[in-house]
């Protein structure tokens, strides 16, 4: 197909949607002269309706002076999104686009909605309302009647710029410069310290290192520790999953309910301040012992089979690719950052899956006790020839003797 009859299909594409949105806005295309209105109709007739190589254009004006404004629908193809803005006449106030996978409300000047993207104010405008960004940060250069928000995403304040509610940053940072006013609460509950002058993405993957170098280093304690126990927790959750997994599951609450009742006695008072903590460490053992099996599997090694380093070391380095694959996706706005979102729920899936079976395998394997017939085994390398000493005679070969 040529590119000039992509063009044209994609126009009468765009065509059909802006007709939709004609007809969802109460723009009537029936025909050009005025109908008689009926009881609750809009009062807006259609002025004008083009379809160009500049994309798709749709004018309406009020039925009779004194009227709502007209609501204008532009669709323009030839921006490297594809763009849809519907706003009331010339004004720009209440307008509802859609910048490719990006989402933007603003309806009647009563605020600012980004889904999956930035939102900014310039300098020189105000928006009379909140507004809000998910999985997207704000940055403020003019004025906001409301209240800032940027959920998972930071906010950036620049000077002379003024939010007269309160400012919060959940997920990452918050940037106010001086000479930036806010008239409420600055909240910042950032995840990670990317308000300290560092780029995101650095720090996302320094921490996802960081959160690597310690699995290795909790898995080396107990390879070091506790190494026969951790082996046989890892078979039982290599034979017994779906029973370790869902052992896992109750664990917990039947932890909480045994805490209850040792402090309902005096003598069962220190066992229950103890067991949130041995209950703790079981789990990060598990943890442990799921991740060996991860590892074993990956690098196709029975369990025992040499040590235990090597498929710990594999195991953690799996989970945290996807911990770093999030990170590199939620820098650039737009679509990435809902690939960002997948992969980090992907990566915290499997560790809760990880750990809740190693707590389960844990608790089947009676602490690490049972079974007995597994144990590390030596690797196997390349059969070595004895020397024979100088001077001596070789022994006889087999056809010899």
């Amino acid at each position: 197909m040529s590119a000039c009859s992509a063009s044209r299909a994609r126009a009468v594409a765009l065509a059909a949607l802006a007709l939709v949105l004609a007809c969802a806005t109460g723009a009537g295309a029936k025909e050009s002269a005025p109908a008689p209105a009926a009881p609750g109709d809009s009062e807006q007739v259609l002025k004008s309706f083009v379809i160009d190589k500049n994309g798709v254009r749709i004018e309406t004006t009020a039925r009779k002076s004194g009227g709502e404004p007209g609501v204008n629908i532009k669709i323009d193809p030839t921006q490297i999104r594809s763009r849809v803005v519907i706003g009331h006449g010339d004004s720009g106030l209440g307008s509802i686009g859609v910048h490719g996978p990006g989402i933007v409300v603003d309806a009647d000047g009563a605020g600012l909605v980004r889904i999956f993207a930035d939102a900014e104010v310039p300098a020189g405008e105000r928006i009379e309302g909140d507004v809000v960004a998910v999985f997207g940060s704000v940055l403020v250069e003019g004025a906001v009647s409301g209240n800032v928000v940027a959920v998972f995403g930071s906010v950036r304040l620049a000077p002379e710029s003024s939010v007269e509610g309160d400012v919060v940053a959940i997920g990452g940072g918050l940037d106010q410069a001086r000479g930036a006013t806010v008239g409420g609460e600055s909240v910042s509950l950032g995840f990670l310290p990317v308000a300290l002058g560092m780029p995101a993405l650095p720090v996302l993957l320094i921490s996802v290192f960081i959160g690597w170098l310690i699995s290795i280093f909790a898995g080396w304690l107990v390879t070091l520790l506790i190494p026969e126990r951790m082996l046989r927790v890892a078979a039982t959750a290599s034979r017994r999953g779906v029973a370790s997994f869902f052992l896992g599951l109750v664990s917990t609450p039947l932890m909480l309910f045994s805490c209850m009742l040792l402090l309902i006695t005096v003598i069962g008072i220190p066992i229950a301040l103890l067991l949130p903590l041995l209950f703790v460490l079981m789990a990060w053992a598990g943890q442990i012992a799921s991740t060996y099996v991860l590892g074993s599997r990956l690098l196709r090694r029975r369990l025992g089979q040499g040590g235990a380093m090597r498929p710990i070391l594999a195991g953690a380095l799996f989970v945290a690719l996807f911990f770093a694959a999030g990170a590199v996706l939620a820098t650039p706005p737009g679509f990435p950052r809902t690939a960002a979102l997948f992969f980090s729920l992907l990566g915290i899936l499997l560790v809760f899956c990880l750990t809740t079976i190693g707590t389960g395998a844990f608790l089947l394997s009676r602490f690490g006790t049972r079974p007995q017939d597994v144990s590390f085994e030596p690797e196997t390398g390349p059969a070595t020839v004895p020397q024979i000493p100088a001077g001596a005679s070789a022994p006889p070969s087999p056809t010899e003797a």
